[in-house]
């Protein structure tokens, strides 16, 4: 036989034994993809199944007019079931074919078949195992090419060792040498490869399944996540008696709770998405105009205290509070609560006016007092001029002394009703420093400040402070002659120091001199200092060595001081 003729007799027995190879692909494909994905032993047993069916049907049905139609066949499904499944599927058909040959005895050739299964089986098995070290060792190409050829070459030899040629198939041995082991090469690559195919798209059906379900779980979990958060959010705003509204950046309603409801009327509002809520705000009050003021400063991104006794039509008094809503540190709106505080601007207001009557009265208690001391002050000068006893002007002395304590009592009581009446204030304390020595000119004192030029957020008195610094300086520091007030600022806070050249505060004295009623004088002075300073968490201690001169030291805290160039007008 020429060799074209061989190469056409190559490609006849080929393509009739397509049929039995399409039928192998088309019951791979069918595996059940919960077995598939797994991998395990059920995946081996359906394996040499579906390999074990292929083979019988080779066996018993005629498919072509080769000399030796199975060994082509069975050299082809054998093999491919160990590469596939591996030992179990290999052992699966090995044993169906070995037992079948042995009872139905297929003839002489028997022996030859059963070497080539064998060699066959064990070299699918070996590369089944390199199979699953492709990713570090070799590609599946390369081993399939491998495999194919390698179980060629045995049925090469196999062919020309062991298989029995008789009279009639002698002639066609040099053919069949080349056409088993070509048909088996072709057969295990083609088929191997559209295999691998099918295990590839398989495998991406499954992983992009396995993709799909686990982002519906995600969605589904974060679903749940956003409602949980929701319901959490919703019932947070509504377990509070405030009225919370949620808006964005450019003030439109996004959420409320049901106290803002009932406060800003939302229900009966038609379209609040397209109402703004300082729209909504300035309907319900009494004084839209001054609603309108109160919005002019005001930013979202910032937190604030808008208005502490702003008047609804309702009659009710409600405390606005404005605090950025931010999500990941960017502020997207802003929050709004509504407090109502109608009970208690009505007991403030009830208290500022006992406290103004108290006043009054204390004023006038006041005025009648230094009244009578001057009255009593003449009477005793009348007594002195009219008597020359001396035990009645020395009694007449003393009631004067007496009077003179009233009567700075009674001042003190005039300063210290003041304390605490308003709002601290911003001042600079060099300023009122200076105005504060400006009462004691006479005295030949040199006053100077230096530092930082800040503001401090400090009781109305300050001014009061000084002054009786500096007057408890002349009137204690025997020979005080420089006065400097000094402020130094750090990053949390602002220290300033008061200092003079005198006599100094002994060591002891150093923690009683705040106390009251402690001193040479009155025994109010330091203590009224101490008190106006710790109106707004201000410190102050003496920290001066004794025979140099005094030093007070007033701290103040972060958020109660700012540079002059931050200062609001």
């Amino acid at each position: 036989m020429t060799i074209p003729s061989q190469i056409i007799g190559i490609y006849h027995d080929l393509i009739f034994n397509i049929s039995i190879l399409v039928m192998l692909i088309l019951l791979y494909d069918l595996i059940p993809d919960r077995i598939y994905i797994q991998k395990k032993i059920q995946y081996s047993v359906y394996v040499g199944l579906i390999f074990t069916f292929v083979a019988l049907s080779g066996i018993l049905i005629p498919w072509n007019e080769t000399a030796h139609p199975t060994m082509g066949i069975n050299g082809i499904v054998l093999p491919l079931s160990g590469i596939v499944g591996g030992p179990v599927s290999a052992g699966i058909i090995a044993c169906f074919l070995v037992f079948f040959r042995y009872i139905f005895d297929m003839g002489p050739d028997s022996t030859a078949d059963l070497i080539l299964m064998v060699i066959s089986a064990i070299i699918g098995i070996v590369f089944f195992y390199l199979k699953k070290r492709q990713s570090v060792l070799y590609s599946s190409t390369l081993i399939l090419v491998s495999f194919s050829l390698f179980v060629s070459v045995v049925s090469f030899f196999v062919l020309q060792f062991f298989h029995p040629y008789g009279p009639e198939i002698e002639p066609l041995r040099s053919e069949l040498l080349i056409q088993i082991p070509l048909i088996i090469f072709l057969g295990l690559f083609i088929l191997g490869s559209v295999i691998n195919l099918i295990d590839r798209k398989k495998t991406s059906e499954l992983e992009l399944l396995s993709y799909k379900d686990h982002l519906e779980e995600l969605v589904e979990l974060r679903t749940i996540e956003l409602q949980n958060m929701s319901a959490l959010q919703q019932a947070t705003i509504e377990s509070t008696a405030d009225g919370v509204i949620v808006v964005d950046l450019l003030g439109k309603i996004q959420n409320y709770n049901r106290v803002a409801a009932h406060i800003l009327h939302l229900d009966n509002e038609g379209g609040i998405d397209d109402i703004g809520i300082w729209e909504i705000l300035s309907r319900n009050t009494e004084y839209p105009v001054q609603m309108n003021v109160l919005l002019s400063p005001v930013s979202l991104s910032e937190e604030q205290l808008l208005s502490t006794d702003l008047l609804f039509k309702s009659g009710k008094v409600y405390e606005i509070y404005v605090t950025p809503h931010k999500v990941h540190d960017k502020t997207i709106g802003s929050v709004i609560n509504l407090r109502e505080i109608t009970e208690r601007k009505n007991y403030e207001d009830r208290l500022k006016l006992v406290n103004q009557k108290l006043l009054l009265l204390s004023g006038i208690t006041r005025h009648d007092i230094v009244n009578q001391l001057t009255a009593l002050r003449l009477y005793g000068d009348m007594i002195r001029h009219v008597n020359t006893v001396p035990l009645i002007t020395e009694y007449a002395e003393k009631m004067d002394q007496i009077m003179d304590t009233m009567q700075q009592q009674a001042e003190f009581t005039s300063d210290y009703q003041d304390l605490g009446l308003y709002a601290p204030v911003w001042q600079s304390p060099s300023e009122t420093f200076i105005n504060a020595s400006l009462s004691f000119t006479k005295h030949q004192i040199s006053f100077s400040t230096d530092g930082d030029n800040v503001e401090i957020l400090v009781d109305r008195l300050l001014d009061r402070v000084f002054y009786n610094l500096i007057d408890n300086s002349i009137r204690h520091g025997s020979h005080v002659s420089i006065i400097r007030l000094s402020v130094s600022l750090s990053s949390s806070s602002v220290l300033i120091m008061y200092e003079d050249n005198g006599s100094g505060i002994a060591p002891e004295e150093k923690e009683l001199i705040f106390q009251k009623g402690f001193g040479k004088n009155t025994g109010f002075g330091m203590f009224l200092i101490h008190e106006i300073l710790s109106m707004t968490s201000i410190t102050i201690r003496e920290t001066g060595l004794y025979g140099i001169g005094a030093r007070f030291e007033m701290s103040i805290p972060e958020g109660k001081f700012r540079m002059v160039s931050e200062s609001i007008t």
